[in-house]
């Protein structure tokens, strides 16, 4: 019996072979979702003043000669002046006051750098494979799914079994969120080029500190998540702005969160 359909069974094998495999591998691209140029490195600091004007530069003034006068002290012998013609009891100027020393604020860190923009596109096609001149990407296309599948993102910290492409949480940071993201390339925490447990309870513990949103549609505009193409281990990132980093500090980026979300710059800051 076996010796009758052999043919028949092993091609039958091979085809259904043939078709998982192409199964897994487009499923590989649609999970993917996206494809990078290059990596971002990270750009020159900035700082800015409280209460001041960023400073211009302006024209440096040419100098002119002043006379120089030579003081005397009292009661000891000096130049003769001259006699003039006048009064003889000449009034004493009184003395220029004495000019308060302005204090000025200690500049205020304005962390992360700007990157250009890549654009804003809304992508409805949720098989797209969406590409980035340079990832992690602060701006650029990404879906728009309204069931809230692809992007935007529901507010969260996702786990390190699964990464999330640009084109979700690229449309929260249009919305003026702030997503802050990790490198886990094995999928386990502590394993290979892996975050650790202990830096993961960082990044929870940013997400749950985070004051609320000026929307009280939507208090929690942050995101955490997983995604492997950077060139460090974390990213602070919103509308045209990033913070790389190897080391994850708790303050550095609740402040980042402060300058930066709700921004200007964000497209549809205030949109949930």
């Amino acid at each position: 019996m076996f010796e009758r359909y052999r043919s028949l069974i092993f091609g039958g094998a091979a085809v259904f072979g043939v078709v998982i495999l192409a199964w897994l591998f487009l499923q590989g691209g649609a999970r993917a979702g996206y494809e990078c140029s290059s990596l971002l490195t990270p750009g020159p600091t900035e700082s800015i003043t409280p209460g001041l004007p960023t400073p211009t530069p302006s024209p440096t003034p040419s100098a002119t000669p002043t006379p120089s006068i030579t003081a005397v002290p009292s009661g000891s012998a000096g130049p003769t002046a001259a006699p003039t013609a006048g009064p003889t009891n000449t009034p004493t100027a009184a003395p220029s006051p004495t000019p308060t020393a302005t204090v000025v604020p200690e500049p205020t860190p304005r962390l992360g750098f700007s990157t250009g923009l890549l654009g804003r596109d809304h992508v409805r096609d949720l098989n797209t494979v969406i590409k980035y001149a340079f990832c992690p990407p602060t701006s650029g296309a990404h879906f728009n799914d309204l069931s809230g599948r692809r992007g935007p993102i529901r507010p969260a910290v996702y786990p390190a079994n699964e990464e999330q492409i640009p084109g979700g949480w690229l449309h929260n940071m249009e919305h003026g969120y702030v997503v802050a993201l990790y490198r886990c390339p094995s999928g386990v925490l502590g394993e290979g080029d892996c975050i650790s447990q202990a830096e993961m309870d960082q990044l929870q513990a940013f997400f749950d500190q985070v004051p609320d949103s000026v929307n009280p549609s939507c208090p929690t505009k942050v995101v955490v998540a997983r995604f492997d193409s950077m060139e460090t281990k974390f990213a602070v990132l919103a509308w045209g702005r990033a913070l790389l980093t190897n080391e994850f500090d708790l303050d550095t980026a609740l402040l980042f969160n402060q300058q930066w979300q709700d921004q200007p710059a964000a497209p549809e800051r205030g949109s949930c």
